[in-house]
């Protein structure tokens, strides 16, 4: 009876954050500014007014003493400012990652813009960011316990496993961050999340060794 080796590999690609400027190259990639106006959200005195959006996407202010205006249209780059280093922001683009795509409320939204102004070295206290008259503190702190681990990956990362044609495997992630991440389909290989494990199972077409990649969903 054909026996399957495999293992698992950690995909692990380079996270970038978008940053805008005003439009110069009518050819280059443009997205109009927009936004979603509500009183809702206060930062002391500093801010107070709404969301911000680019063609619908949630995008983050790096420079809050500067006014954003709606119906502007801007070109996306990469570049990134030189003020920002390599390592800040790959951190910003997981705190906006983990805000709104991860979490997709508004005051995970707020909290995400709280903590960008904050990881910036803005002069505020994180004491005055509030959504409906209350803190975002606890979101604040969900998203940062997120940003804190993301390179954290699966306890059975790297590691080389046997399996006979017909047999299943579950195995458990003891580190407790399998929900992050995606699952690249394998031919031969049946694969499912079970709670913080997976469930694989040799199908009569899999192959002698396979590599099953795991995939953050906050890289991209």
């Amino acid at each position: 009876m054909k026996a399957l080796i495999f293992r698992f590999i950690p995909c692990c690609l380079c996270l970038f954050m978008l940053f805008t400027f005003p439009k110069l190259n009518p050819k280059a990639a443009t997205y109009v500014t927009s936004g979603k106006i509500t009183k809702d959200w206060t930062c002391g005195q500093m801010y107070s007014g709404g969301f911000q959006t680019m063609d619908g996407e949630k995008v983050f202010c790096v420079e809050p003493h500067i006014i954003y205006k709606i119906n502007q249209t801007y070109e996306v780059t990469t570049a990134r400012p030189s003020y920002i280093s390599a390592q800040k922001a790959r951190k910003l683009g997981l705190i906006a990652y983990y805000g709104t795509k991860y979490f997709q409320t508004d005051r995970h939204h707020a909290a995400a813009q709280s903590l960008i102004w904050v990881e910036l070295g803005e002069s505020v206290e994180s004491s005055t960011f509030k959504v409906d008259g209350s803190l975002v503190t606890k979101e604040m702190n969900e998203i940062m316990a997120l940003v804190n681990t993301h390179d954290t990956k699966p306890s059975f990362a790297n590691q080389t496993y046997q399996l006979k044609v017909g047999q299943s495997i579950e195995i458990k992630d003891t580190n407790q961050v399998l929900d992050r991440f995606e699952i690249e389909p394998v031919n031969g290989l049946q694969i499912t999340k079970k709670e913080n494990a997976l469930v694989i199972k040799a199908l009569s077409n899999a192959p002698d060794n396979a590599t099953i990649e795991v995939n953050n969903y906050g890289d991209s």
